[in-house]
């Protein structure tokens, strides 16, 4: 196909990997970001109603993103960041505190 040959074993390994980077899945960084978010949302005081309407999902679907089980686009991070007037990067910090 397209002419590339592959063995049995590389489409195997290159699957495993694949499977293993979890793609599409919530992981250790999704549940840092959705504390991040939980931590920024608590101190802003701003109701979890008002700022999941303003990314467009809903209440049960925020919720999910502060626990870290489902993980949020570049497009809602980055209205998240708006709406609570901070950087990006705030998301990303263990403190808060960009440079």
């Amino acid at each position: 196909m397209f002419g590339i040959s592959h063995t049995k074993d590389q489409l195997r390994h290159a699957t495993t990997w694949l499977g293993h980077c979890a793609f599409g899945r919530a992981n250790a960084i999704d549940q840092f970001v959705g504390n991040r978010l939980r931590s920024i949302r608590v101190q802003s005081g701003i109701p979890i109603a008002f700022i999941a309407t303003s990314v467009g999902v809903s209440d049960k679907t925020f919720g999910r993103f502060e626990a870290g089980r489902q993980r949020i686009s570049a497009q809602q991070l980055f209205a998240l960041a708006k709406c609570f007037n901070v950087p990006v990067a705030d998301f990303f910090s263990h403190d808060g505190a960009t440079q």
